[in-house]
């Protein structure tokens, strides 16, 4: 009947912690998404011109599910297997603290490939998820304008630019995974290296008669039992750094300064508001390419109630101007001038 009680217990405690962390990985993610969203409607659009829609969405995509199956999976093995090793670690002290301190002595040499293979691994998962972003901003480019790839006959092409971009996500996955397996493998060695020694020291003590063999085998069984919750935390070890380099790439995009921010004192404008706007020596590029302006040196003046009509050749600019005007007057609806170039007023 204990042991039965004991099985049932386990179950439910199976139960609740799959849940429980299942459910944290999913809240966590979510709320990741939406502190990313909200911030990402707050900046500017030279932002969003500089950076690659297909990039961004990669964020939200790859990265938060990659930290979602980490938080919600990885942790609740290594939740498991941390209460496994310190079960194993107390059964060991009451079967031979002797032993058992020897066994602690080797843990600062087992911490030495999870400090330095783990950052290895932290960095290479870092571009690896880069990569991938990559590759999911030439998908989002090429299908977007597929139109345009078809009408060019560029097919081939853009073929030839997408597998390299794979190979190159290949690439950088291969040697992450090759780095997190030596970082498991270091774990693993070194764990059962220690047992081995800390046996064979045991089986000297049996010798002498200051421990029998049954005490012995019960400290190999919870020795081992220590060695494979050690090598599962080792393996959970990787997830998390790899999860880390994502992290990372969220925080950068969370923390994207605002080139534009509301006024602290925003003032309402009249409903019926009747005003003359002056753009007195304009000039307009498109965010990162400063050095080619679209047009510069712009100067008009429109009456309030005045119509005015933009005309012009194909590829003069018109689009540019009329975005900067809708931008310009939006901005001065709210009581503050946007200065592209020189200056502006309005009265």
């Amino acid at each position: 009947m204990v042991i039965l009680a004991i099985t049932v217990v386990s179950g439910i405690a199976t139960f609740c912690r799959f849940y429980l962390m299942t459910w944290l990985g999913e809240r966590v993610s979510a709320d990741i998404r939406k502190a990313v969203y909200h911030h990402l409607l707050t900046l500017s659009p030279a932002f969003f011109a500089k950076e690659r829609t297909g990039e961004v969405i990669s964020r939200f995509t790859a990265d938060t599910t990659l930290l979602q199956s980490v938080v919600g999976s990885s942790l609740s093995m290594a939740l498991r297997s941390t209460v496994s090793v310190l079960g194993g670690l107390v059964m060991m002290g009451i079967t031979s603290i002797t032993l058992t301190g020897l066994v602690l002595l080797a843990v600062p040499v087992v911490l030495v490939p999870i400090g330095v293979l783990g950052r290895k691994v932290r960095r290479l998962a870092r571009i690896s998820q880069d990569k991938v972003a990559d590759l999911g901003a030439h998908v989002d480019e090429s299908l977007h304008e597929i139109r345009t790839v078809q009408a060019y006959n560029h097919e081939q092409s853009d073929i030839r630019h997408f597998d390299g971009r794979v190979e190159s996500v290949m690439q950088a996955a291969r040697l992450r995974i090759r780095y997190r397996a030596a970082l498991m493998a270091s774990v693993v060695l070194l764990s059962i290296v220690a047992i081995v020694l800390v046996t064979w020291l045991g089986a000297l003590n049996v010798l002498e008669g200051s421990l029998t063999a049954g005490q012995l085998s019960a400290f190999m069984f919870y020795a081992l039992m220590v060695a494979g919750g050690v090598a599962t935390i080792s393996e959970v070890i990787g997830e998390i750094q790899r999860a880390s380099g994502a992290t990372e790439r969220l925080i950068e995009l969370s923390r994207m300064p605002q080139d534009i921010k509301e006024p602290q004192n925003p003032v309402d404008f009249p409903a019926h508001a009747l005003a003359d706007i002056t753009f007195d020596n304009i000039s307009f590029t498109y965010p990162g390419d400063e050095n080619n302006a679209v047009f510069e040196s712009l100067s008009f003046s429109v009456k309030a109630g005045e119509r005015v009509a933009l005309v012009g050749p194909v590829g003069q600019g018109k689009v540019p101007y009329l975005v900067y005007c809708s931008a310009s007057l939006t901005l001065i609806a709210g009581r503050y001038c946007w200065m592209a170039s020189q200056s502006m007023t309005c009265r």
